[in-house]
């Protein structure tokens, strides 16, 4: 029994030592994560780049709208809504609006999105038909 175990521990102690090497920097990370300081604020993507997101996403939206294809284009504008609602809370944290409460990892409904989106745009975030977004 003890010439296995010890046969075994040698057999397994390089792979133990890879992989606790490997995942050491990715454990690292999370801990120090967990362990802010109070006060200190996550940081989330920078303004301009979720801005040009939602540009980009309300261009893509209004094309899939006004798109002749009908089989796809109501799964494809709810996956756009989503998207667009997470790029539109994250800006709104980062400009420190009042955001609406999101239904569990669901899509805005659209008038609340509107709403959203025209409060970002009054803020400066040049944001191209929000004004018509969901009609």
């Amino acid at each position: 029994m003890g010439t296995t175990a010890r046969i075994l521990a040698i057999l397994l102690t390089p792979s133990l030592v890879a992989g606790a090497v490997l995942r050491a920097p990715r454990l690292l990370r999370a801990l120090l994560r967990r362990v802010r300081r109070p006060g200190e604020l996550v940081a989330g993507p920078p303004l301009e780049r979720t801005a040009a997101d939602l540009r980009r996403l309300l261009a893509e939206h209004e094309a899939v709208k006004r798109s002749p294809q009908l089989a796809a284009r109501s799964r494809r504008l709810a996956a756009l809504e989503g998207a667009l609602t997470d790029c539109a809370l994250d800006a709104a944290r980062a400009l420190e609006l009042p955001a609406p409460a999101r239904p569990a990892r669901l899509p805005l409904p659209r008038d609340d999105l509107r709403r959203l989106l025209g409060e970002l745009s009054r803020s400066g975030v040049l944001l191209p038909h929000h004004d018509q977004f969901g009609r």
